[in-house]
């Protein structure tokens, strides 16, 4: 088995809260976190320093999810990205699913089980090393 390669990890949510939840997910990995509130600190992130995966909240108050995911899918196509809302929506995810998107899941039941989003995030990950 190969041994386990630090990346970056870029979240992105206006909530403290969230923030701090999501963090303590991965405080234990060897990757690097980056955790910014804004759309616009996440994009200046991306096109400075990149990552390797985005993990964002849908609705922020200036850039939208989704337009996070396209923004980092034409800066790096390899870069897996995972939405996470609390307004659950079939356009949405559809138009997500369209820009390629790792995954798409409800901040509600994420949040009940944050091994689940632990188990997204490295999941996705190792398809990074194949």
């Amino acid at each position: 088995m190969a041994e386990s390669v630090s990346k970056h990890i870029l979240i992105v949510d206006d909530e403290k809260s969230i923030l701090h939840i999501l963090r303590n997910i991965f405080i234990d990995t060897p990757h690097r976190l980056s955790l910014v509130e804004t759309g616009q600190e996440a994009k200046t992130i991306l096109e400075d320093d990149g990552c390797d995966l985005l993990l964002t909240d849908k609705n922020l108050p200036d850039i939208s999810g989704l337009e996070l995911l396209r923004i980092a899918k034409q800066i790096d196509p390899t870069v897996e990205v995972i939405i996470i809302t609390g307004y659950d929506s079939t356009e949405t995810v559809i138009e997500a699913l369209e820009h390629d998107v790792y995954a798409y899941l409800l901040k509600s039941e994420a949040m009940d089980n944050i091994y689940a989003v632990r188990n997204k995030v490295d999941n996705a990950l190792a398809k990074q090393q194949v």
